[in-house]
């Protein structure tokens, strides 16, 4: 009986034929085919609307205030029992993406962003006031003012830009 020995070419060329590579997602990382089936899916990730240090207006049925008077926006939020509800400045703080509840390979909520706010209007029993994470269209809304920020909103702002909050508005 004789051993006989492949090349590395006979090994290289017969492996191609058993073994399909899989590309992965650098988002979700859903298994794909193709390198290009791994790119087009990346590429289904939410371009971002709002960038670090952008001011924003959140009103999200907000009928208090225990903050500051200055990042107080109007009386124009959410209506709630027919009420007006107010609407304060918010600083966009960062921009991530969207971490998964329950992360599943090829979760779509990987392709999310999470835009990280935070307000001085209101405090909400915390020290450095109301904060917290939200999305776009799915979680509370935030809008683009229609006017320029008092001055010292937007001096105050800058110290708040680059944190990052692990929990929802």
């Amino acid at each position: 009986m004789t051993t006989q020995f492949l090349s590395v070419a006979e090994i290289a060329a017969a492996s191609t034929s058993i073994i399909k590579p899989t590309y992965l997602c650098p988002v979700c990382g859903l298994a794909h085919d193709s390198a290009e089936g791994a790119a087009a899916c990346a590429s289904t990730t939410e371009e971002p609307v709002a960038k670090p240090g952008d001011l924003v207006v959140i009103g999200n049925g907000y009928a208090w205030r225990d903050g500051l008077d200055e990042w107080l926006y109007d009386n124009n939020g959410h209506k709630f029992h027919g009420e007006s509800t107010l609407r304060f400045w918010f600083v966009i703080t960062d921009v991530t993406q969207k971490k998964p509840c329950h992360p599943f390979a090829g979760d779509r909520d990987a392709h999310r962003l999470a835009y990280h706010v935070q307000t001085l209007g209101l405090h909400n029993g915390r020290e450095d006031g109301y904060s917290g994470w939200t999305t776009v269209g799915t979680h509370v809304a935030f809008k683009k003012p229609d006017r320029e920020p008092p001055a010292s909103v937007v001096e105050a702002s800058k110290a708040m830009v680059g944190r990052r909050f692990k929990h929802l508005l």
